[in-house]
């Protein structure tokens, strides 16, 4: 049985409105698969304020404890715009068995989206 969480960031400047719609349009997705799904929403004042996400600490937990085994997100540009962290969220995922959906990208392929996030720091120098 897929187990899933629904992960969403949020900026503090974005509307009510905005945020409902999102939020539908994840509702949505999950519905149409017939997924049974709890969600997870951090609201912070920017991207990358990464130490700030309580909810993405409780998602992290609950996957280690086994609770989910799928996490489904609107796109990963939205999840960070930091690549160390999205490499080390794909990597803490992988480990713990927990593929990823993306609404926008589809099914997230570890390997292959973790070496082009490292081929293209290489060749930014950033690594």
């Amino acid at each position: 049985m897929t187990r899933v969480a629904i992960y969403k960031t949020f900026r503090k400047k974005s509307n009510k409105s905005s945020r409902i719609y999102a939020i539908n349009q994840m509702l949505k997705y999950t519905n149409e698969r017939n997924y049974k799904y709890t969600i997870y929403i951090d609201i912070v004042n920017g991207l990358n304020e990464l130490k700030l996400r309580e909810m993405l600490k409780k998602l992290k937990k609950d996957i280690i404890d086994n609770k989910f085994n799928k996490v489904i997100i609107d796109s990963l540009s939205n999840l960070s715009k930091n690549r160390a962290f999205t490499l080390e969220f794909l990597q803490f995922l992988k480990e713990n068995n927990c593929t990823l959906e993306s609404i926008r990208e589809g099914k997230i392929f570890y390997d292959t989206y973790i070496n082009y996030l490292k081929e293209t720091d290489y060749r930014n120098g950033e690594i």
